[in-house]
């Protein structure tokens, strides 16, 4: 297997093993207690749910703390929390890859994604940046990928906030 794929499988093996471990968890007792007993933290879970909800190996289980908030708090300012804990994330990872940090992780990352000998127009690369960080999904490899690319750190925060905004909204109105 290339190095291409070897990280784009590395990356959905994470995810994957995020969602197990999340069901073998839930398959206890305790465990669901817990999950309940952090869902009942309201605003402040709904906060760190947002920051969870940005890494590959929690996101699973964020989503789960995030539904599960009661429907007494209002999904509006439960999705706003989150988004503001993902953008916290999100700019971190961004920000390292921007200046370089984390032993040129993210330029390694980028040297071995395939190149295509077209680039892809500005602004496909924003509404797939955009899907990437609203979904469940890794948001590392889009704010990565940004923080390589000519995105101004203003810019990959607004959409960073807006991605992850909606994407919990959405988590929220459909359970």
């Amino acid at each position: 297997m290339n190095t291409q794929h070897h990280h784009i499988v590395l990356s959905l093996v994470t995810f994957a093993l995020g969602l197990f471990f999340l069901l073998i968890a839930i398959a206890f007792p305790q465990t669901r207690t817990l999950v309940e007993g952090f869902a009942q933290a309201g605003y402040p879970g709904a906060f760190v749910s947002g920051i969870l909800y940005s890494i590959a190996f929690t996101s699973s289980a964020a989503a789960v703390f995030l539904a599960n908030i009661p429907e007494h708090f209002s999904p509006f300012l439960v999705a706003v929390l989150g988004g503001l804990g993902s953008l916290i994330y999100d700019v971190t990872i961004f920000t390292f890859a921007r200046r370089g940090r984390g032993g040129n992780f993210f330029q390694r990352f980028a040297s071995r994604l395939p190149r295509p000998k077209q680039t892809l127009p500005k602004w496909f690369q924003t509404f797939l940046g955009f899907v990437v960080l609203g979904s469940p999904l890794p948001d590392e490899i889009a704010a990565s990928i940004m923080g390589l690319s000519s995105f101004s750190t203003s810019r990959f925060m607004i959409l960073s906030f807006l991605a992850n905004t909606l994407g919990i909204y959405f988590l929220l109105v459909i359970t």
